[in-house]
């Protein structure tokens, strides 16, 4: 068995570095949670600080990290917010750390979800055995963000209304935030119903809960107003961290979703100056893949406008020769002028004496049969006209002797629509 002594020397390994370096830290720190686990006990000492540099914080999450990695369960998960609950200082620190840490947890260990048997016997046992508050929002919002993580909508909202995850303690606009993220990506509640809890979580929202309130309105299926709303609340959000690189990514997906592919890709660069440059930071691959996702749908807009621009030209072409074709008459007309002006032109001329000119009915006949001509050679393109808008257009209008209009095609006749069958 473990002695004190024993306990006390494991943590003293952490009093005994020398340098505030993180990464020093996180590597004592491991080994000694590793011997603290090993030992069957937890650390004694009491968290002062939230800063994430800080030694002891750093040690205490590496130390519950690896429990809750050894055994995912939501028994485990209490404990842990009981701890919480006496060895962090301040109280607001403690609610602050309770939230973040569950959720950080429970995403990591999305694969070990308890069964539905398995999750009613702990729950009972917790809350007949740990009257802690802390431990009970711990264990909540530990199953709750595995749930998330997995994407069970549903089972995510049906948790969440469950007597163990109400029991003593105040749910709190992170629950509430999870309850419409768990709405949202439902197909059987409402879209009105997920935006009300939304509304709810949104007031003052923590860093926390405006992660997950935007993550809802990111995987919700479609509906209206989906896009307009991510970006308004996107929008808020980078004006309340401004130096958050994954919220401004956010933003850029609700610019993008909107359309608005010049402003996303500003966001986006705005976002990726804010992180530093390395390909293996999970924000920083986000950030990337939203870029190549504004810059595709950039690509996609202009092929589409400019496809578009195409279409109503050639539309534009096809209504203009349409016209011409309903109506040829109207492109015939300086035709008819041409031949009347010909036809006065060779009468005067007939007139005039000319020496070894025919006689007058020679030149009558000659004058009706040159008129005729020019008149027969103007009409012949008017009727071309006509019967290729009578085999080319598909419906014109023609009026009858009655004054009626009728619309035919060739298969509709009258007024209306005949039926199948009929001529």
């Amino acid at each position: 068995m473990t002695s004190e002594n024993d306990v006390a020397g494991i943590v003293a390994r952490i009093g005994q570095i020398k340098v505030d370096d993180p990464r020093e830290i996180a590597r004592v720190g491991e080994d000694a949670a590793a011997a603290l686990v090993a030992a069957g006990a937890q650390p004694p000492f009491t968290v002062t600080s939230v800063d994430s540099t800080d030694r002891w914080l750093i040690f205490a999450r590496q130390y519950w990290a690896l429990r809750l990695r050894a055994n995912p369960s939501i028994t485990i998960a209490a404990a842990c917010g009981a701890w919480l609950g006496s060895h962090i200082e301040q109280p607001d620190h403690r609610h602050e750390i309770t939230q973040a840490w569950a959720l950080e947890f429970g995403t990591r260990t999305r694969d070990t979800v308890d069964s539905p048997q398995d999750l009613a016997v702990a729950t009972q046992q917790i809350m007949k055995d740990v009257d802690d508050p802390h431990a009970h929002l711990f264990a909540t919002l530990f199953h709750a963000s595995k749930l998330r993580a997995n994407l069970w909508f549903d089972e995510l909202h049906q948790f969440l209304q469950s007597p163990f995850a109400t029991h003593d303690h105040d749910s709190g606009p992170l629950v509430l935030a999870l309850r419409a993220y768990g709405a949202f990506g439902s197909r059987r509640l409402t879209t009105e119903y997920a935006t009300g809890l939304l509304r709810q979580a949104w007031i003052a929202p923590s860093r926390l809960v405006t992660d997950v309130c935007l993550d809802a309105l990111s995987v919700a299926p479609p509906f209206p107003g989906q896009r307009e709303l991510l970006r308004a609340h996107a929008a808020e959000a980078s004006a309340t961290f401004p130096d958050d690189p994954d919220i401004r990514r956010r933003l850029a997906t609700g610019q993008r979703m909107c359309g608005d592919f010049e402003a996303a890709l500003s966001t986006i660069d705005a976002a990726l100056r804010l992180l530093p440059v390395d390909n293996t930071d999970p924000v920083t691959r986000r950030c990337q893949r939203e870029r190549e996702l504004i810059q595709a749908g950039q690509l996609h807009a202009t092929l589409m406008a400019r496809i578009q621009r195409d279409s109503d030209e050639l539309e534009a072409q096809r209504l203009r020769v349409q016209r011409r074709l309903v109506n040829p008459t109207s492109a015939m007309l300086p035709l008819w002028p041409l031949a009347v002006v010909t036809v006065v032109l060779l009468i005067a001329a007939s007139r005039m004496t000319i020496v070894g000119a025919p006689d007058l009915r020679s030149r009558v006949e000659l004058e009706l049969t040159l008129g005729a001509g020019l008149l027969l050679f103007s009409a012949i393109p008017t009727l071309i006209l006509l019967i290729c808008r009578h085999r080319c257009v598909p419906g014109w209008w023609l009026r009858h002797a009655d004054g009626s209009d009728h619309f035919t095609d060739g298969r509709r006749t009258g007024q209306g629509r005949s039926e199948p069958g009929q001529p």
